[in-house]
């Protein structure tokens, strides 16, 4: 044979190898047939929002916050962080109570990370009131169940969905009638045994004992029993203005203290715009990266127009998070000490409140 000829051959047979290889890759990467992987702008048709994350084994929530998760009536988006670079993940919808494994769980969508960590998906799909919501691996689930367990892998839900305008309740589901089946003659066996759990993670594991006796017991890890955790509901962040003990050098300006009021922030990506109301003629606004305790910038001598501020700070991390200090220009200047209205915000595309209070010292 002519080896140009087998050479030919070879080289056209590896180019379709390598065509079909990308096609299976982006294949891979789009979510099921039917639901779009496209972030629409603004969240139209999806105004009610939560998230997901990460938890250590308390079921406290660690890290900064992960993903959102959009909603209404209908429709979902989804969007995360810091996820397991070109890895595929999976939305699942968790029913509880949970009474059997695997546990019965259903897909919502799916998708593979980018290498940067991230991912977002969509979906024609009615959340529902009371359930929970987690983003697992894909190589976890067995057909509609959750058949594998790596919960440091995985996104959990910040708080059960509540009824509002973006929630329909779930129909409930009719009880079917019980099938009679006849209860087949036991087996006789050479020596009797006793049915206990050999599921190590269970409270029951090994029966009273708490040690499995192959020679007098046999496995039936439908009597396995577990621990029910209830997730700790997030409680109410308390504003408060700190005091010093009695001694402490405490601010000296016989001026009025005048504190800026209505102090909110509008976040929009890598924008930031600080508004709010004040009596004083002049205002500072000071800004950090959340988590460090120096305010690492400054914006001073901002006129203040009508008792009314509002200034836009132009080029943040768009995914990262910030706190953002408000000062009247005399709140006890005289000393040295400032009273800062305070607002932490996220990398989320929205308003936040004012947070609390800290002097700068």
């Amino acid at each position: 044979m002519n080896k140009g000829f087998i050479k030919l051959g070879l080289l056209f047979a590896g180019v379709l190898a390598l065509v079909g290889v990308a096609g299976y890759l982006v294949s891979a990467r789009n979510v099921d047939a039917g639901q779009e992987n496209n972030h629409q702008e603004n969240n139209q048709g999806v105004p009610c929002q939560t998230y997901l994350q990460y938890k250590d084994r308390d079921w406290n929530e660690i890290g900064r916050q992960a993903s959102r998760l959009h909603y209404g009536i209908n429709r979902i988006e989804f969007e995360a962080r810091d996820l397991i670079p070109d890895t595929d993940y999976t939305l699942i919808e968790y029913p509880e109570p949970q009474t059997t494994w695997p546990w019965p769980i259903v897909r919502i969508a799916h998708g593979v990370s980018t290498n940067g960590g991230t991912l977002e998906l969509s979906a024609d799909y009615q959340l529902k009131v009371g359930y929970k919501y987690w983003l697992v691996l894909t190589s976890d689930l067995v057909d509609d169940t959750i058949s594998g367990w790596q919960p440091s892998k995985y996104l959990f839900e910040h708080e059960l969905i509540p009824e509002n305008e973006c929630t329909v309740e779930p129909s409930p589901t009719p009880s079917p009638e019980p099938t009679v089946t006849p209860t087949p003659e036991p087996t006789p066996t050479p020596e009797d045994k006793t049915s206990v759990c050999t599921d190590e993670e269970a409270l029951n594991y090994g029966g009273e004992d708490g040690v499995f006796d192959e020679d007098k017991e046999v496995s039936d890890n439908e009597l396995c029993e577990y621990e029910q955790v209830t997730p700790t509901p997030t409680p109410e962040p308390e504003v408060r203005v700190e005091q010093g003990p009695p001694g402490t050098p405490q601010c000296t300006d016989s001026t009025p203290l005048v504190l800026p009021s209505n102090v909110h922030v509008v976040r929009a990506g890598a924008d930031a715009t600080v508004n709010f109301f004040t009596d004083s003629k002049n205002a500072n606004i000071y800004f950090r990266t959340s988590g460090t305790t120096r305010w690492e910038h400054s914006l001073r001598d901002i006129p203040v127009t009508n008792g009314y501020v509002s200034v836009t700070i132009h080029d943040l991390n768009p995914t990262g998070d910030y706190d953002f200090g408000v000062e009247s220009a005399n709140s006890c200047a005289g000393s040295g000490n400032v009273l800062l209205a305070v607002v932490i915000d996220d990398w989320s595309s929205r308003t936040f409140g004012l947070s609390g209070y800290e002097w700068l010292r």
